[in-house]
């Protein structure tokens, strides 16, 4: 292993991000200590191969710092189904997770996995994700930074770990639900969290969304299709007893409540759009 590695595999699934993704690995390759592999999870898009043929770009120019792996899928199965592809084949005991529209601190993979090989019996860790439109990155941190723990049931009303934030242990035998599309990153983390596994938050915003969390383009434009899949995973937590009945009730009109709110701010927005 070079000097400057650390044993982290590093997972992106792509689809259709021919214009992204070769911001995405260079976040990833600009890291003060870099991943040992990084998996490209190239899911069938369907642009004529010009978002594969980026990827096979971006090996040439990167391959020989780090293992740089594309796997390209013959069917489109979602970002959950490629992630799962990516983790079944890494190697390293850590891994993260980042998207093709989004980037990292450089400092980022340091940190966290340095945190986290210090405490072993964290099986999760994630941080906030600033929404960065206008590409100007202050690289400055907060000195005085710290991790707190989660509590599983705080988690079920706040999804505090965005999927481009998060490192896991590889070791977990949880994984996320094959084809489904929306929640299915919020679902791994509470089936991880319920069952007993610690996760803990770091107060550093270490990754950047280049568009917002929601109302904007992508999977995330769909709200509906976004609150009906965590009203689902609600559900589904309590059929297989992870949740009791009060919970579910009180998780459900608490999902509906923020769903509404994110409408509202997705129109105040527009207007102010459409005002300017």
């Amino acid at each position: 292993m070079l000097v400057n590695q650390i044993p982290v595999s590093v997972i992106i699934p792509c689809y259709c991000c021919e214009n992204t993704v070769e911001r995405a690995v260079y976040s990833v390759m600009n890291q003060t200590a870099l991943p040992t592999e990084l998996f490209l999870i190239e899911d069938a898009s369907n642009d004529n191969e010009r978002t594969l043929s980026k990827l096979y770009t971006l090996q040439e120019t990167y391959g020989k710092i780090t293992k740089f792996e594309i796997v390209s899928l013959s069917q489109n199965t979602g970002p959950g189904s490629a992630r799962n592809m990516g983790w079944d084949l890494a190697t390293q005991p850590y891994i993260a997770f980042l998207d093709a529209d989004d980037s990292w601190h450089p400092c980022k993979l340091e940190i966290q996995y340095n945190w986290m090989s210090l405490h072993p019996e964290v099986a999760l860790t994630g941080h906030p994700c600033l929404v960065l439109k206008n590409g100007i990155v202050n690289s400055q941190l907060n000195p005085e930074w710290n991790f707190r723990k989660i509590n599983p049931y705080r988690l079920l009303f706040s999804n505090c770990f965005l999927t481009p934030s998060v490192m896991l242990h590889r070791h977990l035998s949880y994984r996320f639900e094959s084809n489904k599309k929306y929640a299915e990153d919020y679902s791994l983390w509470l089936n991880i969290a319920l069952k007993g596994n610690n996760t803990a938050y770091l107060d550093l915003q270490l990754a950047y969304l280049h568009k917002d969390n929601f109302g904007s383009g992508g999977l995330s434009g769909n709200m509906w299709n976004m609150e009906f899949g965590e009203l689902k995973m609600y559900y589904h937590l309590f059929k297989v007893g992870d949740i009791s009945l009060f919970l579910l009730v009180l998780t459900i009109p608490f999902s509906l409540l923020k769903y509404i709110r994110r409408i509202l701010i997705t129109q105040l927005a527009n207007i102010k759009i459409h005002e300017a």
